[in-house]
């Protein structure tokens, strides 16, 4: 199987050099719950008069940056409400790791996102040959790309509602609420509603436990 990256966590800030400074002297900075100014805590009596004008005359700046920040670590802890694999927590500490190189995420930001990350490790599967359909089609935001040997051929599974019955590369894509209704039917029953599927671009609404009726199968070779 290989996993779509998820949602985007790739951001510029206007003062990252900033940020960078000012955790190297173990300082975190956070928005006020109301989002319209800053605070400030740690060794803050390292910082001198004239870096504390600066920060007023950046104010503006240094909120639109810290509100990035959080979009940033919201979108992280996102992802990993989303794992389905213990190698997509690998990706999202490498994710976080960047960011805090890039002074997007703070020391104290990356150390969450690794705490939270193996807390998730616990009620996860290691590898995808242990993620169910049923699990798939429960997570948000995932694309798998996955070559079925059962079906002979590639196909896309995602957890996208208003997916198209297929891909721009002619994949059969199946959503979540499809693989919820073929999670454990049998083989047979599988390849046929796949052939009906690809032969009228059409979304499984129900399925039963009685074969698919011989017009059908016939329609579908």
């Amino acid at each position: 199987m290989t996993p779509d990256s998820g949602p985007t966590t790739k951001i510029k800030l206007r003062q990252a050099a900033f940020w960078r400074r000012l955790d190297q002297m173990g300082i975190t900075v956070e928005l006020t719950p109301d989002q319209e100014d800053m605070k400030l805590d740690g060794a803050t009596t390292g910082l001198q008069e004239k870096h504390i004008e600066w920060m007023r005359s950046h104010k503006a700046e240094l909120l639109s940056d810290l509100k990035e920040r959080a979009a940033a670590l919201s979108a992280l802890y996102l992802l990993i409400d989303n794992a389905l694999v213990w190698k997509d927590l690998e990706d999202i500490i490498a994710r976080s790791l960047d960011l805090y190189s890039t002074g997007c995420l703070s020391r104290g930001d990356v150390e969450k996102i690794a705490i939270a990350c193996s807390t998730r490790s616990k009620s996860i599967p290691c590898s995808w040959d242990n993620v169910s359909l049923k699990r798939l089609a429960d997570a948000h935001g995932r694309k798998l790309m996955i070559n079925s040997r059962l079906l002979e051929e590639t196909i896309c599974l995602t957890s996208d509602a208003d997916a198209p019955p297929k891909d721009n590369q002619g994949r059969i894509v199946y959503t979540a609420a499809e693989l919820a209704h073929i999670n454990g039917i049998s083989a047979d029953k599988l390849r046929s509603i796949h052939s009906v599927k690809r032969q009228f671009d059409a979304e499984i609404i129900s399925t039963t436990d009685e074969p698919l009726p011989e017009s059908q199968k016939e329609a579908a070779k």
